[in-house]
């Protein structure tokens, strides 16, 4: 079913770069939430490597104390 989605040209809301959202992508992030697996089909803010970034540095800060 991928003939059901085009090819996106995005703007990285971080670096201004243009990035693509593949039909692919879309199609792969729909079966997730027709599986229920998700909440709610957003498009990506961020371009691949912001986002690989941004999930770096979140996995890499310290644990936060409970109090």
């Amino acid at each position: 079913m991928l003939e059901n989605y085009q090819d996106s040209e995005l703007i990285c809301i971080e670096c201004k770069k243009t990035f693509v959202w593949s039909r692919g992508e879309k199609h792969f992030i729909n079966c997730l939430y027709e599986e229920g697996k998700i909440q709610k089909v957003v498009e990506p803010k961020r371009c691949p490597d912001c986002r690989k970034e941004k999930r770096e540095c979140f996995e890499n800060r310290p644990p936060q104390e409970s109090y």
